[in-house]
């Protein structure tokens, strides 16, 4: 166990180069899109975000992608928090923004899997 603590303390330090984050970022979609490792993939994007904290651009394409995952598995719940991290990460207004609407639709999704139909009507 102490040799896996190591690694993620090693793997967090290289990632703490945004150019490295985004390159392992692309690699694990990649992986991810071929085996469908979900926890895999998000135990990956766990330690960008570790890594990235206050690089709020990477962070919201992470905690994006992680809703997405959190939402394909039925955690609904999860999901919701990780789009409402993207919308607190982008400080985004959908009304000036019109751009950036991606996690709001997304958070719907998961609104409306959960049968919250007013709250995905609200969302979209």
């Amino acid at each position: 166990m102490r040799e896996m603590i190591k690694y993620r303390d090693y793997l967090v330090g290289i990632l703490s180069d945004p150019e490295e984050a985004t390159v392992y970022l692309e690699v694990s979609q990649e992986e991810y899109q071929k085996d469908g490792d979900t926890v895999a993939f998000l135990i990956a994007l766990q330690s960008i975000a570790e890594a990235q904290a206050g690089n709020n651009e990477l962070l919201s394409q992470v905690y994006l992608l992680s809703g997405d995952v959190h939402r394909s598995r039925g955690e609904h719940e999860w999901a919701i928090e990780d789009y409402d991290t993207v919308i607190k990460l982008t400080n985004t207004v959908i009304e000036t923004d019109s751009n950036n609407v991606e996690p709001y639709i997304c958070r719907g999704r998961a609104y409306r899997y959960k049968g919250e139909y007013d709250r995905t009507i609200e969302e979209c």
